[in-house]
């Protein structure tokens, strides 16, 4: 699964003079992705030929109901319906109003805590409506705002909330194309024929590994082109992260094999008995590179 996570894009709309905000959520290659919550994660890049699930979410399901998908200029049709329920904590904050916004529509209130003193702005002299610590009564003003029961006053302060809220969504399955080079798709939200927003998934192939290939070192003495059996070989690589230092002794024919990854340049120390140690010796033999095979 890709890992780039994206705040989600909002869209607000107004219905009978009330504002929502319809949330729209990307998931990658993951049909049977449950979280503690199904919207607190986005991704919007993948893998040629993965399944992407997109959630276009909002509060209730008459809010969805005009809201339409384009993969490009393609419909992606009704979706399939669902609801996500689920409890959260938000510190939500008075703002000299009488109301707060949650981020998510409220099913129910279950606590909810001064988390600042609440300053009460409508007074003559501001005076504090509940001190810090304290319980505050808070009910539903709409499906995502909360007052201050029986207060309508102008407040001001932060309060530490648990509620449980209930969003519905549609759900899109889009299966990502196959591609040969990263590529963005865009997609474009409507409602009742309006375009409201657009958003894109960018589809990223992996990167190409270059093949493991076998090279053979053959150790010879320079002076004499003899072969030297019984040499220590080390070889390390800067190139590749973590790389575990490889090691091997020179058979009878002053050869040993490696298994090494091609496209990659290769530290390298000899030692035998009777010999300077090639990385202090003044010959250019401290490294080289295994070229990639032809017919890859």
């Amino acid at each position: 699964m890709a890992n780039m996570p994206q705040e989600s894009l909002v869209l607000s709309f107004s219905d009978d003079d009330k504002e929502y905000a319809y949330g729209i959520k990307v998931y990658v290659d993951t049909p049977e992705y449950k979280d503690n919550d199904l919207f607190s994660n986005t991704e919007t890049s993948c893998k040629p030929n993965e399944k992407v699930n997109i959630y276009v979410a909002a509060a209730t399901v008459n809010e969805l109901k005009n809201i339409v998908l384009y993969d490009g200029v393609a419909n992606m049709g009704l979706g399939t319906a669902g609801t996500e329920s689920n409890t959260i904590d938000e510190n939500i904050y008075f703002d000299d109003k009488i109301i707060a916004e949650t981020d998510k529509p409220i099913l129910s209130i279950n606590t909810a805590t001064a988390a600042t003193a609440l300053i009460n702005l409508s007074a003559l002299m501001p005076t504090i409506v509940m001190p810090k610590g304290e319980l505050v009564s808070l009910i539903k003003n709409t499906d995502s705002s909360v007052k201050i029961s029986n207060n309508t006053s102008k407040v001001v302060g932060s309060v530490d909330l648990n509620y449980t809220y209930s969003i519905k969504y549609k759900k899109y399955v889009w299966t990502a194309p196959n591609t040969d080079k990263e590529t963005e798709f865009p997609f474009s939200v409507y409602n009742n024929g309006t375009l409201e927003d657009t958003f894109s998934i960018n589809v990223v192939p992996d990167d190409e590994v270059a093949p493991i290939v076998d090279v053979k070192l053959v150790i010879k003495d320079i002076a004499n082109d003899s072969i030297i059996s019984n040499a220590n070989i080390a070889i390390n690589c800067d190139d590749i992260d973590n790389f575990v230092e490889k090691t091997s002794i020179s058979d009878e024919n002053g050869e040993c094999v490696f298994e090494l990854q091609s496209g990659k340049t290769y530290q390298l120390k000899v030692t035998a008995n009777g010999y300077i140690s090639s990385d202090i010796d003044y010959l250019n033999n401290d490294s080289f590179t295994v070229p990639i095979p032809e017919n890859e």
